[in-house]
């Protein structure tokens, strides 16, 4: 790839995620649709309490929805790795986002995200994700009073039921 090829594909990726960290904090969920594949595989990196990965556009818009609708956020991604290979990217971001939910408790979370980009056919540089998992290596979370394993899960995912090899019933200790 030629020098300003490259500079122009990662021109294009860092605008996508520009793009993608704006939609967010700014609840503009179908601008965020825009830029994921109807198949794309999120992981929100909660694998430690046991909430599965998204499959696919409008399940992964609507648990983001339910996530972060009733809050105030500031998405971040700095320094990023980018592997391309002609109409496809890998690239792996160090990300830090802030979270302050209505209710008073709010996380500071810092980690990676791994993700992978297409580029559309007969779009010049429109980058679509296709696959994006958060790994998360610290947390700092602000409770008014602590969440329970339940509410974690509510608040993810708005169901109660059956996530990987976990049952989630509500607690009454509080």
């Amino acid at each position: 790839m030629a020098l300003q090829d490259s500079a122009q594909t990662f021109y294009e990726l860092t605008q996508a995620k520009a793009r993608y960290c704006h939609a967010l904090d700014t609840h503009s969920w179908g601008a965020l649709a825009e830029l994921m594949t109807s198949d794309v595989v999120f992981d929100g990196g909660y694998r430690a309490h046991c909430i599965r990965s998204v499959f696919g556009r409008d399940r992964t818009i609507d648990t983001l929805r339910r996530s972060l609708d009733e809050s105030r956020s500031v998405h971040q991604a700095h320094t990023p790795l980018i592997d391309v290979n002609g109409d496809a990217a890998r690239v792996v971001w160090t990300v830090y986002d802030r979270i302050v939910w209505d209710d008073g408790h709010s996380e500071s979370r810092f980690g990676h995200c791994r993700e992978h980009w297409v580029r559309s056919q007969g779009t010049q540089g429109k980058w679509n994700l296709t696959a994006l998992r958060h790994i998360r290596q610290i947390t700092d979370a602000d409770d008014p009073a602590p969440m329970t394993f339940y509410e974690v899960v509510r608040r993810a995912t708005g169901e109660i039921g059956e996530f990987g090899m976990c049952t989630v019933r509500p607690t009454t200790n509080r």
